[in-house]
């Protein structure tokens, strides 16, 4: 009989072991709780490890510790509406915001059932931490938003360019028309630069939808730097005082304009917001520095010699410690919900690190922020850049067909082109364009049609003329379309392709190129045959 004994204390310790390591070496957090209070009554090593507790830490732990204030009053109503009956209780189960010994948040899913424990009516339930779950679907919420935008920009970049021809093509056209005045001609210049800059700005974004590579060119940052602190300037409140010393032998750097306007505008505006309730100093500095290796060992990815440094501070708010750490990660954000996508700062450092420079930031509560950018110096010089530059526009006196669905385009282009010496003639209906051509294909010297049209488009029209006059010029305009590019234009036999919105320097120039390029042809085409040998 004692032996008997002996054997059932024995296998009740081995499964009495089996549970214990099966609850300790549980995947899940696994707890019970009493009602009404909360406190742990059971729990095992995992829970701890989950909101970063020793054992010995969570003996006095409850369940309000590790749950968020924000989500108590759900908890409590859960815990409050489960039925007496225990034995026929559904099992609960939700996500909630759980809280880390050391203040960080974690996404958590609790499911649970009512029990009774020491015969009183507890709850038990597993705990399982989904943080890295729920990032990777916000993740992908995100990068489904983005092709959203992406196929979105696609579609609309047509007739946004077409709204951004009208803008800037008037714009021009008025200039032209009050060059005398001077405080005109200087207001409506500011209305063009931005038109140019909105211009280069929907080609980034067309380039982002293909991922597609930037050019990136020689230039001297303090133009560009000194044309957003003009805009911001007027748009800032006046509690914020800008402060700008930007060195005039700063280097050369190779970067993209526009990029380098959108970071500008990125970290002053970040700046302005941070100061936005009680006002502040902006404070702008552009100059070089030379990089040893002493200095690189702060930033190994930098290797030694001459950069240009951007540096944006403020006077503001300022950050934590574990707030910089993350601000470079795409969609965070401090700002409230709608004011901020949390890919500002996510891009600025994309177009940094691609520049091969480095981004630094320094800042404390209460003390402000810095921004310091480091870009690689180049000694070429600065290719002349078209918005703080004029250049001749050519003139010419040839006849040109305009075809354009869009009445208000071909007019602005008309009254512009004119004015340019071109003898032009208008048409909105492609099919009505080719009749007229049809009825005298040599009358025409130039042949400029907009790709995306009703009834013929542009690829139609070009085909249809080339049959009957096949050595006709043509330039092919277009805001946007998979369909057509520089080298498939090309390939059509397109003398010349240009992107909307039109800029009346780049259209003259084009026209006056394919022109007189085709005028050189037929000359030494007559040569050619002036010199055949009789038969």
């Amino acid at each position: 009989m004692i032996f008997r004994s002996n054997e059932v204390k024995k296998a009740y310790r081995q499964i009495e072991h089996r549970y214990r390591s099966l609850v300790e070496n549980s995947f899940f957090g696994l707890f019970i709780v009493d009602i009404p209070s909360g406190r742990l009554l059971f729990s095992n090593n995992r829970l701890y490890e989950i909101f970063g507790y020793t054992e010995e830490e969570g003996v006095d732990l409850s369940i309000w510790d590790l749950i968020h204030p924000n989500e108590h009053e759900a908890i409590e109503k859960t815990l409050h509406t489960w039925p007496d009956d225990y034995e026929n209780a559904p099992t609960k189960s939700g996500i909630f915001t759980g809280l880390k010994k050391e203040g960080s948040i974690i996404r958590i899913e609790i499911n649970a059932s009512i029990v009774a424990y020491d015969g009183e009516l507890s709850v038990q339930g597993i705990i399982n931490d989904v943080t890295q779950s729920a990032v990777f679907d916000e993740k992908l919420r995100q990068a489904q938003k983005m092709e959203a935008i992406g196929t979105l920009a696609s579609g609309i970049s047509h007739d946004f360019n077409n709204i951004l021809s009208a803008i800037i093509g008037y714009s021009e056209l008025a200039n032209y028309q009050l060059r005398n005045n001077k405080s005109c001609f200087d207001s409506i210049s500011e209305i063009m630069k931005a038109g140019y800059r909105a211009k280069e700005l929907v080609a980034q974004i067309m380039a982002f939808s293909r991922k597609s590579e930037h050019e990136l060119k020689p230039l001297h940052l303090k133009p560009v730097i000194k044309e957003v602190l003009k805009l911001l300037k007027a748009s800032l409140p006046s509690t914020i005082e800008i402060r700008e010393n930007l060195k005039i032998e700063a280097c050369a750097v190779m970067a993209d304009p526009t990029q380098i306007h959108q970071i500008m505008m990125n970290l002053c505006t970040n700046a302005a917001h941070a100061m936005a309730e009680e006002g502040g100093i902006l404070e702008v500095l552009l100059y070089d520095i030379y990089f040893d290796e002493n200095l690189t060992v702060a930033h190994p990815e930098m290797i030694p010699g001459k950069y240009t440094v951007l540096s944006v501070s403020d006077t503001g708010q300022g950050m934590t410690p574990g707030i910089v750490e993350r601000i470079f990660e795409p969609y965070f954000t401090t700002k409230e919900k709608g004011v901020g996508t949390g890919m500002g700062l996510a891009v600025v450092h994309g177009i940094v690190k691609s520049y091969g420079g480095a981004i630094n930031v320094q800042s404390e509560p209460g003390s402000g922020t810095t921004f310091k950018i480091y870009f690689p110096a180049v000694k070429k010089e600065p290719v002349p850049d078209l918005l703080a530059h004029e250049q001749d526009i050519p003139f010419g006196s040839e006849k040109i067909l305009f075809v354009d669905d869009e009445a208000a385009l071909t007019r602005l282009w008309k009254n512009i082109l004119e004015n340019l010496g071109y003898n032009v003639s208008m048409m909105t209906d492609s099919t009505e364009a080719f009749r007229l051509f049809y009825s005298d294909p040599d009358y025409f010297d130039l042949v400029i049609s907009d790709m995306t049209m009703p009834g013929l488009t542009g690829a139609k029209l070009v085909k249809s003329m080339r049959k009957i006059r096949p050595d006709i010029p043509v330039i092919i305009c277009t805001g946007y379309s998979e369909n057509i590019n520089e080298e498939k234009a090309s390939s059509m036999g397109v003398n010349a392709f240009i992107l909307k919105p039109l800029v009346t320097q780049e259209l003259a120039c084009k026209i006056r190129n394919v022109l007189d390029e085709h005028s050189s042809r037929k000359k030494v085409r007559n040569v050619r045959y002036r010199y055949l040998p009789s038969a």
